[in-house]
Order: structure tokens, then C-alpha cells, then sequence
């Protein structure tokens, strides 16, 4: 019971935040390449450049790189959250279908039909007839109640 608790609470969190253990694991290799890019490779870039346009040129090529680098892990992230929610949502909406059919199955079952037979026989139709419509009522009320 606490375990489904707790994977219900998990796919609400996904569903929510679209949050996943890749898209957590692309944004760290993102931010960490990202930094050591602009560590490394835009010393070198710039000394290579510099020679041939000019110092400010050259640190504009070397933006220019670092920003659609951190624009493609920026993709990657926003791809697989939405793909993650949209998973969580899917698995949400089936879990509830399972457990509406769950919930329908029981009226569907012929022994329980049988059973309900015997006791209007036992007890008598005119006497079964208000207990019946007072159910229908409370069940109509409360349906139009529940928050969809």
C-alpha cells in the first residue's frame, strides 16, 4: 500500500514537473560541458582566432559556439521533459481506467447477480422497491458531486 502511494506520488511529481533521472542527467553533463568548454576551449579558440580577426571578432566566434552548444543540451532537456510528462500523464490515465474498470467489474459478475436475485426473493419486491430507488438516489447524488 505504501509502495503504490508512493509510485502514485512519483508519476504525479513527473507529471507536474516532467522531471526524469535522464533529463536530470542530460542537464548535469550539459552544464558540466558547457563549463569546461568555456574553460578550455575558449582560451584556445580565442588564441587561434585572435591572429587572424582581431580580438573582438574572435570572442564572438567563440560565444557564438558556446551558445548553440548550451542551446542543443537546452533542447535535449526540454524534449525529454516533455516526453517524461506525457509518459506520467499516459500511465496516470491508464491507472485510473484500470481502476474504473475494477471498480464496473464487480456489477458485471452473474454470481453476484444470482445473490441479488435470492435476496429479492427473500425479502419480497415491495419491500426491496424504496430500498432500491433510496440506492439509485444516493448513488446519482454522489456522483454529481464527485470532481472530475
Amino acid at each position: 500500500m505504501i509502495e503504490r502511494f508512493i509510485n502514485d506520488a512519483v508519476l504525479k511529481a513527473k507529471s507536474i514537473t516532467g522531471a526524469s533521472p535522464q533529463a536530470a542527467g542530460f542537464a548535469i553533463a550539459g552544464m558540466f560541458f558547457v563549463i569546461t568548454a568555456l574553460i578550455f576551449m575558449s582560451l584556445a579558440a580565442y588564441a587561434a582566432l585572435m591572429p587572424i580577426y582581431g580580438s573582438a571578432i574572435a570572442w564572438l566566434i567563440v560565444g557564438a559556439v558556446h551558445l548553440v552548444i548550451a542551446a542543443g543540451a537546452m533542447i535535449t532537456c526540454v524534449s525529454l521533459r516533455r516526453r517524461t510528462r506525457a509518459e506520467a500523464l499516459l500511465q496516470i490515465q491508464l491507472a485510473e481506467q484500470h481502476r474504473q474498470s475494477q471498480q464496473s467489474a464487480w456489477k458485471l459478475d452473474p454470481s453476484y447477480l444470482a445473490i441479488g436475485l435470492e435476496v429479492a426473493k427473500i425479502i419480497g419486491v415491495k419491500r426491496l422497491i424504496p430500498v432500491v430507488l433510496g440506492g439509485l438516489l444516493a448513488a446519482g447524488f454522489g456522483s454529481s458531486r464527485r470532481p472530475k
